[in-house]
């Protein structure tokens, strides 16, 4: 699949790796923010090299990139593009993996697939109600979390068909020690790869599934502003993709979300409905992914991410399909540490309230 790709977007996959990279090992302010927010933004300045240089030095092309990748982090990008002598056949910073399809394999749809309960429903809506043929694309940014991928993968191929899923993974190899953990570039190198699948198979659309909750960024407290909340499927941002991905292609893509209008309820309530409720339970939504692999798997239960889920998941109606010992911190009568933790749970509840 790799060597049927165009120079620029051999370069698209570059310039995402280098700013994820970045992003993993340049710290912005601690949790407390002793600087109040002044160092949140950072300034970042990058020289790669590419193999179409002419075409990301235009000042079109250059705007387009700062403007993305600045209003999905927060940060200020500054880019110098020049010639890349000798290019490798494919990039030794990849880890790419696959399964499941043969040389012929032609999905009606490119899905991003994480591993969440939001792109699980998404695949299962595809490949088992609406029965078309699919990709999923994964970032695996950790052990944990690609077994728990695979394991969904799996399944969902045993119940859709062997000939109807296939499966592409990408992780980074020596990217070092992560320093910052919000990772806010992530979204863009996983678009981009869903961007590459596509275009491989003829494709103009990548559907990148989350409830519109998150996807608007709504925040859970008046200082949770900008990108201090995730930005990862923002309107905006996929947008942003949109207009940046046909520039490069000279074709006309979207990266669009299916179920901009569900909240997490009805996002549990599709996979249960399809007949897949038995998948609730082992898809993985905690942002510790660090700290589940010491908890055997187990959510945290503390963060936003485990309290949107299992809030979710009981508001659906469907707490029997997850036991409650898949959290380390149980959501109603857990013990929550003063501080970060009991501030989080509070945030959440009352800007529910709110919303409402």
């Amino acid at each position: 699949m790799m060597a049927n790709l165009p120079d620029r977007l051999w370069d698209l996959l570059s310039i995402a790796s280098y700013v994820h990279l970045a992003d993993r090992t340049v710290p912005r302010d601690g949790p407390t923010m002793p600087a109040l927010g002044e160092n949140w933004r950072r300034n970042l300045s990058f020289s790669i090299a590419v193999r179409d240089p002419d075409f990301w030095n235009t000042p079109d092309i250059q705007e387009r990139l700062r403007k993305t990748i600045g209003f999905l982090s927060g940060d200020r990008y500054q880019f110098d593009f020049v010639e890349l002598a000798g290019a490798p056949a494919w990039q030794p910073f990849l880890d790419i993996a696959g399964s499941g399809a043969e040389s012929t394999f032609q999905p009606a749809e490119v899905i991003l697939f994480s591993g969440g309960l939001d792109s699980l429903a998404g695949a299962v809506d595809a490949l088992l109600v609406k029965r078309r043929k699919a990709a999923l694309v994964s970032y695996q940014s950790a052990p944990i979390v690609q077994g728990i991928q695979n394991r969904l993968v799996e399944t969902l191929r045993a119940r859709a068909g062997s000939d109807r899923l296939a499966h592409i993974g990408l992780g980074l190899t020596n990217a070092g020690e992560m320093v910052e953990p919000t990772q806010r570039t992530r979204s863009f190198l996983f678009a981009v790869l869903g961007l590459l699948v596509a275009r491989v198979h003829g494709l103009r659309e990548v559907c990148f599934y989350e409830n519109g909750i998150v996807s608007t960024n709504l925040p859970l407290a008046s200082h949770v502003l900008g990108s201090r909340a995730t930005r990862t499927t923002h309107p905006k941002v996929l947008d942003l993709y949109s207009q940046l991905f046909s520039r490069v292609t000279e074709t006309d893509i979207r990266i669009h979300n299916p179920f901009f209008w569900d909240s997490k309820a009805d996002i549990v309530r599709r996979i249960a409905d399809a007949g897949c409720g038995d998948l609730i339970g082992p898809s993985f939504s905690c942002g510790s992914t660090r700290s589940a692999a010491m908890r055997q798997g187990r959510h945290c239960g503390v963060c936003t991410r485990c309290l949107d889920r299992r809030f979710g998941i009981l508001a659906a109606g469907c707490g029997h399909l997850e036991p409650a010992s898949n959290y380390a911190v149980e959501l109603m009568r857990g013990a929550r540490k003063p501080g970060i933790e009991a501030v989080t749970a509070e945030a959440y509840v009352l800007a529910a309230h709110t919303w409402r």
